[in-house]
């Protein structure tokens, strides 16, 4: 199933804007909507109201006026009826008070179709007064849903987030990247905040995987930046299939009457759903389980063992322990003394990390991972780059001779980074040969001190891939079929042995068979 998700501040909803034209324009089936200028009117006293809008029905979060809350706040979120019903939303929650119309969430569940959470939130500018202190406690009520979801549901958040995001490459806890290095903006102290927000919760920032993704949201006379954006899992990156910022879309629907984009333009992001996001391997490296690899590691006297077995028997022998121990046992309290003696086998592991955790192998020499670090930088300002010279030669003739300076600083940069590409695929090269031995030294040392797990990933390392079995149908054992001369070569047999497992009871004489028949 694919959703089309897109995330506009809209500047204010007013009667010659209305939703009934942003929504048919922006044609997606979810929407956050930040800036709608809604607040709470006598109709309205709740925290949030619900609004048909023709194929559409609107969640407004409206504002209520504090020194948190500005006129220009107001939140929304609206999803299309036919593939999100009214009928599937499961709980709707709202911040505190004080921050009524920067924030709302929304989950909407169809058993077996989807399972949906959606934040929405406005950040004030960095430089509002007390900006920092509602930006933390935004962040912190979007953690305290967060982490009360279900692992099955897909989080998805829209964001004005009011906050520049630099060119840095950062990775989330447990999948892959949160943010790529793709942008051109400065980062400030609220781009920071939305990195460890997003690192936190394992979610991958759309608007820095790609190029493509990575324009400006809003322009202004004389600058553009990026400051709208859509979070989704990190797991979950290698099912979109398109993100993009839509220009066009944002000069249709802007409120100027300017003959230039002027404010902010909707950001898209095309998403194929998946019911379950999360990597089951994830849950297989962590599951409790018994490897019979490691006990057998364990028993053998290898240098391996020799720190875990010195660490457990130095934590056997200290005094505390066997205190506690015989403390536990006189109270014949079975459950307690189990957990004690697994915090002491854990204290043993952690004191010999090498038994069972495998370093990660990287091969991505530092020189290298540098180069190509700052290649990907000059090729986001040859993209930027080009953009300004295109906007500026279509603008006005006057810009012309603008227009061929930025195109000949453009073409200096491209050239520049392809030299950057071939002094990193040369480093690379040179580091190929070293990290084939490297490998095989290591794989011999694992299968000397019986780390086949280790071993296998080394083996991974080297091929390239994760080999797997085949897939194989296990079904049960098919019945034979005798052909008919295996019929007839056992029926001909005498008795029970041909097939014919009945006793001679009685026999009657040929003359008596007629008798019997009529008598039936």
């Amino acid at each position: 199933m694919r959703f089309i998700l897109a995330t506009y501040n809209v500047q204010k909803v007013t009667p010659r804007r209305p939703l009934a034209v942003i929504l048919p324009t922006l044609a997606a089936f979810v929407v956050g909507l930040q800036g709608t200028g809604q607040s709470i009117s006598p109709a309205h006293r709740e925290p949030y109201y619900t609004q048909k809008t023709g194929a559409y029905y609107t969640i407004h979060f409206p504002r209520l006026r504090s020194d948190a809350v500005s006129s220009a706040c107001g939140v929304a979120l609206s999803f299309k009826q036919h593939v999100v019903p009214i009928r599937t939303i499961r709980a709707i929650e709202f911040p505190t008070r004080e921050l009524w119309g920067r924030a709302g969430f929304v989950r909407a569940v169809q058993r077996g179709v989807y399972d949906i959470s959606a934040f929405v939130m406005y950040m004030p500018l960095p430089s509002a007064p007390g900006a920092r202190n509602i930006v933390q406690k935004l962040y912190e009520w979007a953690l305290a849903i967060f982490w009360k979801l279900p692992k099955r549901t897909l989080p998805i958040m829209f964001l004005d987030a009011n906050a520049h995001l630099g060119q840095n490459f950062a990775y989330s806890f447990a999948h892959g990247i949160s943010t790529n290095v793709f942008g051109f903006d400065r980062e400030d102290w609220a781009g920071k905040t939305l990195r460890r927000f997003a690192q936190m919760t394992d979610l991958a920032v759309t608007n820095t995987l790609t190029p493509k993704a990575s324009g400006p949201t809003w322009f202004g006379i004389n600058r553009s930046s990026r400051i709208d954006y859509i979070l989704l899992p990190a797991a979950a990156c290698k099912n979109i299939y398109s993100c993009f910022p839509d220009r066009r879309k944002g000069f249709l629907l802007q409120l100027s009457l300017a003959n230039f984009l002027l404010d902010h333009c909707p950001y898209f992001c095309h998403l194929e759903y998946r019911d379950f996001h999360v990597d089951p391997a994830q849950f297989a490296a962590t599951a409790a389980h018994w490897s019979h690899d490691v006990l057998d590691a364990i028993a053998d006297e290898t240098p391996a063992t020799v720190p875990l077995k010195s660490s457990l028997q130095s934590w056997c022998e200290d005094p505390a322990t066997l205190t506690t121990a015989t403390d536990l046992v006189a109270a014949k309290d079975v459950n307690t003394y189990w957990l004690f003696l697994q915090s002491g086998l854990q204290y043993a592991v952690d004191n010999a990390p090498d038994l069972f955790r495998s370093p990660v192998v990287r091969w991505s020499p530092p020189d290298a991972a540098k180069i190509w670090k700052d290649a990907m930088r000059f090729r986001n300002r040859s993209y930027y780059i080009h953009w300004r010279s295109n906007k500026l030669a279509i603008l006005c003739p006057l810009f012309a001779d603008r227009c061929l300076s930025s195109l000949t600083l453009q073409w200096h940069i491209v050239a520049h980074y392809q030299a950057l590409r071939r002094q990193a695929s040369a480093i690379y090269q040179k580091f190929l040969a070293a990290r084939i031995n490297w490998i095989l030294t290591e794989m011999s040392t694992a299968q000397t001190a019986r780390r086949f797990r280790r071993w296998w990933l080394l083996l991974y390392h080297l091929a390239g891939f994760v080999a797997r079995p085949a897939k194989r149908l296990y079904r049960g054992a098919a019945a034979p079929k005798p052909s008919l001369f295996d019929w007839n070569a056992l029926l001909a047999k005498p008795g029970s042995v041909g097939g014919n497992s009945a006793s001679l009871v009685w026999l009657a004489r040929e003359e008596l068979l007629p008798h019997l028949w009529h008598s039936g």
